[in-house]
């Protein structure tokens, strides 16, 4: 059973590029953590030194409570945990508690470097969480757990990133309508997205018709570099200094290669535009198109891996720190680690338990590990905070088929497959009446088993390459591949065809079949795109997402589900296999957690006294 609440969209990319500093040498420091004055000497010629240190990095909690949790169980120090909600900085008691955590710390570090003379300061936190990280070769995680003061130890740990039509099907239009009117949703709400950076040049960011926040942080990128990066809509903008070898295209700066991070930005807030999109004209907005929105990086293209962004628990954790310290209201985290994890061994659950005492929704994507159970990962395992599953809405940009008497299927294209240039029709032959066991291609046919027609040959047992090379090879001109289980079709891996393939659902595959049994049929691939809306594949959990019960299995996870399936939102038109695209369809629940980040916008929006915890779903079963 899922939770549903009334959510929307996202956006759209043009413009320049700003500049930005492309390597470390060329960047500011931008933290008053100590990360940067650890790492900035780092270069891209030491990267596989630097990849062996990975392993001696870790994390130490110390016993005090963080600020945003400290009750005031000290003599003399006054408690700093919000009262009333929302936790405020600006005191003389979070002054005189942080000064008290910080001597702790210091004091910790002073014990550590006696002891191993070898370690290296990396971070301190003390908002969110009370604890340092450290560098420390050759030294055990045993050996700084049993250090005085220290109440637990996590290795450094990489974690990975995990609308149009979901505005109808989420009633978004009537939580806009207690909003006054959709532009203005989720007005003066601070949005934070931990992200891979962001591209301020996209109009979904332009700050058209809206009030420079109240208060601004004044040593963030924006603040201390270039002020033109931000506008009254992108108010705050960070990057925290990667602490691995990281691709030659990345930037040292807020800027976002990967485009994962402008995507999930754009969902969550981005304004209303106009788009074409493959030919169809298309409005999309973000969810809360009237909140502020603050980037903060910290998920880079890997050298191993410059398609993919990710970024360590040092690097995410300190994100967290800035974001509460800057004043976010929610918090959008579309990252994680692998699954089955159990919160007890992740720094974040003191993180979040923190931030959300502090009065900061955390919404985190629940990952994509799915369909089977305890296949949720950290930090969507952690009680505090919303954890997000995905779900489809019904919309495609496809190309259609007709197979004798159905017209206009809904079809999708094979990945990689031989592009359809003009419309394909010929007769329907399928795998089962040329040879019945086997009906998934994935052995040799005949010669001239399809010659001049379309293949017809079902899901199953073997890679789609081997389906189509196969078809191909017995005379086939096209392939129509059709699902093997419930659910909408999807696009298949076909990294080298000769001939155009396509998917259509099981349904569809059935009546094809039940057609040829009579007799012969044609069939038409259309070439052209099209805008289709199949409602039977609307509002259904999709099957990579994962669920729970998690590492804990007294914990309940995800809280909640939301669109996340081929989510068309902005993209970085330097994203590696997405050159000069302006815009993308992305699925995953990394596409879902936004969805709900703008939700709690505009719920903090229309009741600004509830706490995280009131805004927060109750969680169905």
């Amino acid at each position: 059973m899922k939770t549903k609440i009334a959510i929307a969209v996202a956006l759209g990319l043009t413009g320049s590029v700003h500049a930005a500093p492309k390597s470390l040498s060329d960047a500011p420091t931008l933290t008053n953590f100590e990360v940067t004055q650890v790492t900035q000497n780092y270069r891209p010629s030491e990267r596989q030194h630097h990849h062996n240190e990975q392993r001696d990095r870790y994390i130490l909690q110390l016993q005090q409570q963080p600020i945003a949790t400290y009750r005031g169980d000290i003599a003399s120090m006054a408690a700093t945990a919000s009262s009333d909600g929302k936790l405020q900085l600006q005191t003389p008691a979070v002054s005189s508690y942080r000064g008290y955590l910080q001597r702790q710390q210091k004091s910790l570090l002073s014990s550590l470097k006696q002891r191993f003379p070898v370690v290296q300061h990396q971070a301190s936190f003390d908002t969110v969480f009370n604890g340092i990280s450290v560098y420390v070769p050759g030294i055990s995680q045993a050996q700084l757990a049993a250090l005085p003061g220290v109440k637990a130890v996590y290795p450094e740990q990489l974690y990975s990133t995990q609308m149009d039509q979901s505005l109808e099907l989420i009633n978004s239009a009537a939580a806009w309508a207690k909003l006054a009117d959709r532009d203005n949703a989720g007005k003066g709400v601070r949005v934070a997205v931990i992200d891979s950076g962001i591209r301020p040049e996209n109009p979904m960011f332009n700050d058209d018709g809206m009030d420079p926040p109240s208060s601004l942080p004044g040593d963030d990128y924006c603040g201390q570099i270039d002020s033109s990066f931000c506008n009254n809509k992108l108010i705050v903008a960070r990057w925290s200094v990667p602490t691995f070898p990281v691709a030659e295209q990345e930037y040292m700066s807020p800027l976002g290669f990967d485009g994962h991070g402008t995507h999930v930005a754009g969902t969550a807030v981005g304004n209303v535009t106009d788009i074409e999109f493959q030919g169809q004209d298309v409005t999309i907005s973000g969810v809360a198109p009237g909140a502020y929105l603050m980037s903060y990086k910290a998920l880079y293209a890997t050298l191993a891996d410059p398609t993919r962004a990710s970024g360590s628990n040092t690097m995410l954790l300190e994100a967290l720190e800035h974001a509460v310290n800057d004043g976010a209201d929610v918090i959008n985290n579309s990252w994680g680690g692998g699954a089955g994890a159990d919160p007890a061994t992740s720094p974040y659950q003191q993180a979040f338990l923190a931030a959300e005492a502090a009065g900061v929704v955390v919404v985190s994507s629940a990952g994509n590990s799915g369909s089977g159970a305890q296949t949720i990962g950290c930090p969507a395992c952690i009680e505090s905070g919303i954890a997000v599953a995905n779900t489809t809405h019904g919309r495609f940009f496809a190309n259609e088929v007709g197979i004798g008497s159905d017209s206009g299927l809904l079809s999708i294209q094979g990945g990689g497959s031989s592009k359809l240039t003009s419309d394909i029709s010929a007769p329907v032959i399928s795998a089962v009446s040329v040879d019945q066991a086997n009906f998934e291609g994935c052995l040799p046919f005949a010669a001239d088993s399809f010659a001049d027609g379309i293949a017809l040959i079902s899901r199953g047992a073997c890679t789609f390459q081997d389906k189509v090379d196969n078809a191909a090879a017995a005379g086939a001109g096209a392939v129509i591949v059709y699902n093997n289980r419930d659910g909408q079709p999807i696009t298949m891996a076909l990294d080298d065809t000769t001939i155009p393939a396509v998917m259509i659902s099981q349904t569809d595959g059935d009546n094809a079949l039940a057609q040829l049994a009579t007799g012969a049929v044609d069939g038409t691939i259309s070439a052209s795109i099209s805008r289709i809306v199949a409602n039977e594949f609307a509002d259904n959990t999709a099957t990579s997402s994962s669920r729970g019960p998690n590492g804990n299995p007294n914990i309940l996870k995800p809280d909640i589900a939301a669109p996340g399936s081929l989510i068309l939102s902005a993209m970085s038109p330097e994203e590696i296999g997405r050159e000069g695209e302006e815009f993308a369809l992305l699925s995953g629940t990394s596409m879902a957690g936004p969805h709900v980040a703008g939700a709690a916008a505009l719920m903090r929006a229309q009741h600004p006294d509830w706490s995280a915890v009131e805004i927060k779903p109750p969680t169905s079963i």
